[in-house]
């Protein structure tokens, strides 16, 4: 019989005590720390039991999902429960960090788990799951699914396949084959064009006066530095050298979760700024003091973007309309044209891949091809800023001229360094 659980009693700096558990698949987790005033002998009662109870659901896992031999060959007796088996993959997806775990779990409730008569992985075999695809397309072409949506759930489905036979831990290997390897997925459906806005259009943003001003210079600035939104939220000053003119891109913020993470690759990437961008930057330093977040991004921004385009006469068909072969305009797309805008100019493909934090040349590739069918007439790419724009970004700002901002809890604050938003009142160098 092994040793009893117990825990281990950490202490953090300000003197509290924290308790540290073991999970299921052996990794330690820190829970949050007792209240101040907590002796040393509660927290050692309090941590025993939350490590008692952590055990108490690994045993029940484990003897729901056991699955015989060292090297789980199969030929053991699966876990007759799907569900157990997605709760314990749904855990290890979230505590590696992965993305968008609970929308893999919603593909299973409402897509696969129907498609696939609620049957155990285990069960799980080419005719079914080719029964499957069929079923996914014909969906996609009644237009009750998009092309985009089956494909994440045929994703999320070849994923389950493979963690059943080659996922680290033992208790979701429950087979020796995967039997998605020779299903052919869900036809592709029309991908839609690329949508980034023409130099003349960005100017006329940027010198409207009826735009706010913090847009203004996010626009500028995802444009110029090719950022993710959660990049852009992430980006303090000590992570722009205005000496020698380079962004150094490490860390994103992650609003479902509430926690700094990697970026979206996994990959840091220092970008040069742009000439035309330096001088906002240095008048939007200067007035933060060189300390804090960058800029503050509103929440929900693709629809208060699209207003403001209008509320500056860029009403280009494009941007405002959505079929199966176009897509609206959103704040990521401010990226797009910042990269497009590169492949326009001509720059090195490699150096483009690097600056957008690219894993995969392909996608480098497309804003390429669309830069080649781009005509003569498309105007000076990152053009000189508007002096307005830079003028007034080193001014205090009316409040009328303020938008709602990403709001950070004090929780996340202390766990991300991200300073929440301040009132305009006390918040001299808001925007």
């Amino acid at each position: 019989m092994g040793r009893k659980k117990t825990g281990t009693l950490l202490k953090t700096k300000d003197g509290r005590w924290q308790p540290q558990i073991t999970l299921a698949d052996g990794s330690r987790k820190r829970l949050r720390p007792f209240p101040k005033g907590t002796s040393e002998e509660e927290a050692r009662r309090m941590t025993a039991r939350f490590a008692a109870e952590a055990a108490k659901r690994t045993a029940k896992r484990k003897k729901k999902l056991e699955c015989s031999g060292a090297e789980c060959d199969g030929s053991g007796e699966p876990a007759t429960d799907m569900r157990a088996w997605l709760a314990v993959w749904h855990e290890n997806r979230v505590s590696r960090g992965l993305p968008y775990a609970g929308e893999t779990l919603a593909h299973y409730d409402n897509h696969i788990g129907p498609g696939t008569r609620h049957q155990h992985v285990v069960e799980w075999d080419e005719d079914l799951l080719r029964d499957f695809v069929v079923v996914l397309d014909t969906r996609v072409r009644d237009g009750l699914m998009s092309a985009k949506m089956a494909s994440l759930i045929w994703g999320t489905t070849t994923k389950i396949c493979a963690d059943a036979c080659r996922s680290k831990l033992r208790d979701l290997r429950v087979r020796k084959d995967n039997p998605s390897t020779n299903v052919e997925g869900p036809d592709r459906g029309e991908k839609p064009a690329k949508v980034f806005l023409f130099p003349s259009e960005y100017g006329r943003f940027l010198v409207c006066e009826l735009v706010p001003l913090n847009w203004r210079q996010l626009v500028a600035i995802n444009v110029g530095l090719f950022l993710r939104p959660g990049e852009t939220i992430a980006l303090r000053w000590e992570d722009v050298d205005l000496e020698h003119g380079v962004a150094h891109i490490h860390k994103a913020f992650d609003r479902r979760r509430g926690v700094l993470k990697a970026t979206k690759n996994k990959v840091a990437r220092h970008v040069p700024i742009e000439p035309a961008l330096l001088p906002l930057l240095e008048a939007m330093a200067d007035r933060a003091g060189y300390e804090g977040p960058v800029i503050h991004v509103p929440q929900d921004a693709a629809r208060p973007f699209r207003r403001f385009l209008l509320r500056a006469s860029v009403d280009r068909h494009d941007l405002h309309s959505s079929s199966p072969t176009s897509k609206r305009m959103t704040f990521y797309d401010c990226r797009a044209t910042g990269i497009t805008w590169q492949a326009v100019r001509g720059d090195d493909p490699l150096k483009i891949m690097q600056r957008a934090g690219h894993l995969h040349f392909s996608t480098t590739m497309g804003y390429i091809r669309t830069a080649e069918q781009l005509h003569a007439r498309f105007g000076e790419v990152f053009p000189k800023l508007p002096e307005s724009l830079i003028e007034v970004s080193g001014c205090r700002v009316s409040h009328a001229n303020r938008t709602p901002l990403v709001q950070v809890p004090e929780i996340w604050r202390k766990r991300t360094g991200i300073e929440p938003a301040q009132d305009s009142r006390t918040a001299p160098h808001r925007f």
